[in-house]
């Protein structure tokens, strides 16, 4: 399954960004693109992911951005039937565009 997606407003609170069944896939790979609309600031990076529908564990790389710190990050857990991800962001005026593979 791909998928494409796009948030706005992503707080330094933690939200989510995408969830998925976890009893429908057991594996996941997102490409992220986000944008600081208020300073013109980039950042992208894949996740990887995967569960065993306990636990998840996921790893971020091919990380790039355009300041000194990343514009936002990201984890991932289960809660109740879904595998959440998540994203804290540095400010509350963004875009964040996902592509999302799902196995």
């Amino acid at each position: 399954t791909i998928d494409a997606t796009t948030i706005t407003g992503i707080t330094p609170e933690e939200t989510v960004v995408s969830y998925f069944e976890k009893n429908n896939f057991n594996f996941a790979k997102l490409i992220i693109n986000v944008k600081d609309l208020t300073y013109g600031q980039y950042q992208s990076s894949e996740v990887l992911l995967v569960h065993d529908g306990l636990d998840v564990r996921i790893t971020e790389y091919a990380l790039v951005y355009t300041t000194p710190n990343p514009l936002a990050t990201f984890t991932a857990t289960i809660e109740s039937s879904n595998v959440v991800i998540k994203a804290s962001a540095s400010s509350s005026n963004n875009t964040i565009n996902i592509l999302r593979f799902l196995n």
